[in-house]
């Protein structure tokens, strides 16, 4: 399971950081997938920390690709980031069957693992083994790539001017 990292995953992770090392508020009593969800709905400081998490990503991603790509896609951003929170909490679910914790992270703590150090924190190749050892966080993490390399190589549609009164040759 030990890959290579490549770029794409590496801009993956620094646009998707907030995500993966906040730290998010888990419910405590519930026995389903659905209880899981009526008790986050019941949270508002699990709502307002995903939205900010997302939001941070979000932002990060907009300047990336203003500023390499030359276009202003914010709105196109934000949307596609907010289709991501289901996969995040269908994600943080499934950490909370292995962690029964007030607080989850999806890098730190991987089963009885050590939490990551400050210096680890800001190692690309650690997080990504950290990532690995957890399947269910690396689906959320090739997800996150593909978004990413979606809207990069977007292709905006060009829309053609109508000559008023001129038939095309």
């Amino acid at each position: 399971m030990n890959r290579e990292l490549n770029d794409s995953q590496q801009a993956t992770l620094s646009f998707f950081h907030h995500l993966f090392l906040d730290k998010f508020d888990s419910p405590q009593h519930y026995n389903t997938y659905d209880g899981f969800i009526a008790e986050l709905k019941q949270s508002d400081t699990f709502q307002t920390a995903l939205s900010q998490a997302l939001t941070a990503c979000a932002n990060d991603l907009t300047v990336f690709i203003d500023e390499t790509c030359n276009r202003e896609m914010s709105k196109e951003i934000h949307s596609r980031l907010m289709q991501l929170q289901k996969p995040v909490i269908l994600t943080l679910y499934k950490e909370s069957l292995i962690k029964r914790s007030y607080k989850l992270c999806l890098i730190n703590a991987v089963y009885d693992q050590r939490d990551l150090t400050e210096i680890e924190l800001n190692d690309v190749k650690q997080l990504l083994i950290r990532i690995n050892e957890k399947e269910h966080v690396l689906e959320l993490f090739e997800l996150c790539v593909r978004i990413v390399e979606e809207l990069v190589e977007y292709k905006h549609k060009v829309k053609r001017r109508k000559l008023k009164g001129k038939k095309p040759k």
